[in-house]
């Protein structure tokens, strides 16, 4: 973008000169929303829309591309919990850690990869420390009730106070990072299931013939 198209950007002057403005600076007072398609030229929009496609082109692209991340993010810890396969765990740490990268700006890689060894660990260990993950729980007399500790979601949710035994410092400030963690970890578990599902559809197809 043009210095003068920033200049007036940032000066809070959103105005349009067709005398004034060049090609490049019509464009961009088109995205800031101060001139219509209309007052572009044959030339001009047909640039715009070529802009516009390219553009598209590289989110699809990007996107394409950190979802064949998170699937393998997925695998491994598939393979970490359920196959108890251990040899998987610094390649979903690594994974995850590049993947906070995304949303937790100004997050320097260390601290990504510490908050992400500690998120994975909730995840495997996420049954309630009280029922064991069954969700109920007999009293003295042998009544099985509701299990208050959890309540009654069979996971434990982890304190600050316990993320920061871990961490060594004060996690209440990284309460957002430990969400989008394990929001992360919950899309790539569902995008890795969904790649197993099609490709034993597909071989039952194969074997089907």
């Amino acid at each position: 973008m043009p210095r003068e198209s920033l200049a007036i950007a940032f000066s809070g002057q959103l105005t349009y000169s067709p005398e004034s403005e060049r090609a490049w600076d019509k464009l961009t007072a088109l995205c800031m929303g101060c001139v219509t398609a209309e007052n572009l030229t044959d030339t001009e929009r047909s640039f715009a829309t070529d802009l516009a496609r390219k553009g598209h082109q590289v989110e699809l692209s990007r996107r394409s591309s950190r979802e064949a991340h998170l699937a393998g993010l997925g695998v491994s810890l598939c393979a970490l919990k359920v196959s108890n396969a251990p040899r998987y765990h610094g390649d979903a740490v690594e994974r995850l850690s590049e993947a906070l990268g995304w949303k937790a700006k100004g997050v320097d890689e260390e601290k990504r990869e510490r908050i992400a060894h500690l998120a994975i660990s909730e995840w495997i260990l996420e049954a309630c420390f009280t029922c064991m993950g069954k969700r109920e729980i007999a009293d003295m007399e042998g009544l099985v009730k509701p299990c208050h500790a959890c309540g009654s979601s069979g996971k434990h949710r982890y304190s600050d106070a316990e993320r920061t035994a871990q961490l060594g410092e004060d996690a209440k400030q990284h309460e957002a990072i430990f969400s989008i963690a394990h929001a992360q970890i919950a899309l790539a578990v569902s995008i890795a299931e969904q790649s197993a599902a099609r490709i034993l559809r597909g071989a039952q197809t194969c074997d089907g013939r």
